[in-house]
């Protein structure tokens, strides 16, 4: 299966190059005399060669893209900074410098100097450079972050004056619900509390209580949630026939109903003391006029972590609670044919969370007390990875769920030109300037290599029961993230072992094949990282990135396999290029409102949309960190 064959490692260290020489930049903007207001908004995983296809066939009607096309600027790309990942160029926009200056070398790594196999977020790792947020602070302005990567209250500097971050846990995971008929006892709603409420209705009630497991993995909480269903009968015809359900919670006392019919969605909101108002959306699947079978699609409950407290309970107040990210897991159950959600259950749920992240932002952007504004819509990203299926090679390809899944990814960028659109009308772009951008492109993948398990095959790491790599016991571990690896070799090996293993480790990965193909585009070591902006101390002792239609796996193979079919359709994380392949992985950038002249422009570098977001509020760049 697996093949091995001499690659020519300088010739391709030296094209790695080749593209820096062409690329067409356009200036850092000046900005207008005087300071004015800043919305920086990332469209995670928006790719530029996406959005001008999209514009271009006439997808996005929404009123959002088109004002920047019409009105504003509207760059060629926005070139990421190496390796393309979220948590990498995030801070890179937020701070103005590369990663060789932030120290943000991958979304996980090894913090240099840290407990050898100890590994850190890149989304909570420190932060070598002052980020923009940070700079309107010391100059004086206000500055409000809504899920902005970095910007997570996790302590100092690492906050706007207020805010939301991003949930990362459900208080408890999603759960199918299916109930017979037998489930439901009738009653009569005097005494009953919260039923009196109900709308007029025939007949007895028919009531089932719900009780839902809370051992979901990752979830917040320990204990279970309990939900009351009600069905109702509204045909006055001397029989019980059922169109609707109410559905409620039980925890720690029922709040308010909310009314299901099949196929529709219901928000169910209660509230704990630990965490405040909290929600949960359902979806009713399959309600039988006489209940013999009732399928209810119950999501994940959330609460908002919002700060300070006054701007949480205002945010609250207004209706937005966190709804959850898209159920990735219940749909690729439910391609497996098991109990799961379908397609279009998945997109209604992305564009929920859409709308979500941008009427969050135009409620934010109505306030009075901020400059700046920093903002994050992750969907586009979310469909990206679930849904990029373009090729055959790629697991369970068919013709038509390749249809069906482009459809669902248009459908995403249409709710967020929408949302665009919303937030446009809100803001007065006289005294405002609103920079959209975001962090990477996105590009097909159709295998997953393990370099833990290459170096498990070469005698160089173990891999303990939970197929992690004991660091105790080996002498070099990986740590992926998407398109790129980094390999840290033991910091207690002698000088003269760590020289031979490097070079035993360039030929071994430079040569892998996967089928016959090669998969691993680049191996480069720490002292060819220079160039790339990407010479840091976090960085490892070799740096990987594979080839596209690859990505290294996060987790191990089942079985301890070296390469396998890969867990996603579309990634990022492999080594930007202008001209290659890898073109897709270029984001966007577009500017309208104050100071904004309506013009073409070339492209922009990642690491200059700090400057120009700067130069519009009127203030000096972020700075270095000494």
């Amino acid at each position: 299966m697996f093949g091995l064959q001499k690659l020519p490692l300088a010739a391709a260290l030296a094209a790695i190059f080749l593209f820096s020489a062409s690329c067409r930049t356009a200036p850092v903007a000046r900005g207008p005399s005087g300071s004015g207001r800043v919305i920086l908004i990332s469209l995670d995983g928006a790719s530029a060669i996406e959005l001008r296809s999209r514009y271009q066939a006439g997808e996005l009607r929404g009123g959002g893209f088109s004002r920047f096309f019409e009105e504003g600027q509207v760059a060629e790309s926005l070139r990421p900074v190496d390796p393309t990942l979220t948590a990498v160029n995030h801070i890179s926009l937020a701070t103005g410098f590369p990663p060789a200056v932030t120290g943000i070398v991958s979304n996980n790594f090894r913090l240099a100097g840290s407990r050898w196999g100890d590994r850190v977020s890149g989304f909570s790792a420190p932060i070598a450079a002052e980020t923009l947020w940070e700079a309107a602070q010391r100059q004086g302005k206000r500055a409000g972050a809504w899920t902005f990567p970095g910007a997570d209250d996790a302590g100092p500097g690492r906050r706007g004056d207020w805010g939301l971050t991003y949930v990362g846990r459900a208080l408890h995971g999603s759960a199918m619900v299916s109930l017979s008929r037998a489930s439901f006892q009738a009653v009569e709603p005097a005494g009953e509390s919260g039923l009196a409420a109900l709308p007029p209705h025939f007949g007895p009630l028919r009531v089932a209580q719900v009780e839902l497991p809370g051992d979901a993995p990752g979830a917040e909480n320990d204990g279970g949630r309990a939900l009351r269903l009600i069905a109702l009968d509204q045909s006055d015809d001397g029989e019980e026939n059922f169109h609707e359900l109410w559905v409620g919670s039980l925890a720690p006392k029922m709040g308010s109903l909310s009314r299901l019919t099949p196929g529709g969605w219901g928000r169910v909101v209660a509230s704990e003391a630990k965490f405040g108002p909290t929600a949960s959306w359902l979806k009713l699947l399959d309600l039988p006029t006489d209940l013999a079978r009732v399928r209810l699609y119950v999501g994940a409950e959330h609460a908002n972590q919002a700060y300070p407290p006054e701007f949480a309970t205002e945010f609250a107040e207004r209706g937005l609670i966190w709804p959850g990210p898209p159920d990735d897991d219940s749909l690729e159950a439910g391609w497996a044919g098991g109990s799961g959600i379908d397609l279009a259950t998945w997109t209604e749920q992305a564009t929920r969370f859409g709308d979500f992240f941008l009427d969050g932002l135009t409620f934010a952007a109505g306030r009075p007390d901020w400059d700046l504004l920093l903002g994050y819509v992750p969907t586009i990203d979310e469909a990206g990875h679930q849904l990029l299926l373009e090729e055959p090679r790629q697991p369970d390809y068919t013709p038509e769920r390749k249809i069906a899944f482009a459809t669902a990814r248009r459908e995403v960028w249409q709710a967020v030109d929408r949302g665009l659109a919303r937030l446009l009308a809100a803001v007065d772009l006289r005294t405002t300037t609103v920079m959209i951008v975001s962090d990477h492109g996105m590009i097909p993948v159709f295998a997953r290599i393990d370099p833990n398990a290459l170096l498990k095959d070469a005698g160089f790491a173990t891999i303990g029961p939970d197929g992690r790599v004991d660091p105790v016991l080996s002498r070099a571990l990986a740590i992926s993230s998407g398109g790129v690896s980094h390999i840290y070799l033991a910091p207690s090996l002698p000088s003269l072992e760590r020289a031979t293993l490097l070079a035993d480790l360039v030929g071994r990965f430079s040569r892998f094949e996967v089928n016959g193909e090669r998969g691993i585009d680049k191996v480069l070591s720490h002292a060819q990282l220079g160039p790339l902006g990407l010479d840091h101390p976090n960085s490892g002792d070799l740096v990987l990135f594979s080839r596209p239609g690859f990505t290294f796996a996060e987790r191990p193979l089942p079985g301890g396999a070296t390469s396998g079919p890969t867990d996603v359709y579309g990634m990022h994380g492999h080594l930007y290029a202008r001209g290659s392949g890898n073109r897709r992985l270029a984001g966007i950038y577009l500017a309208l409102g104050r100071g904004v002249e309506k013009r073409k422009i070339g492209e922009v570098k990642n690491t200059d949309v700090a400057p120009r977001a700067a130069a519009y509020l009127g203030i000096e760049p972020p700075r270095r960190v000494p």
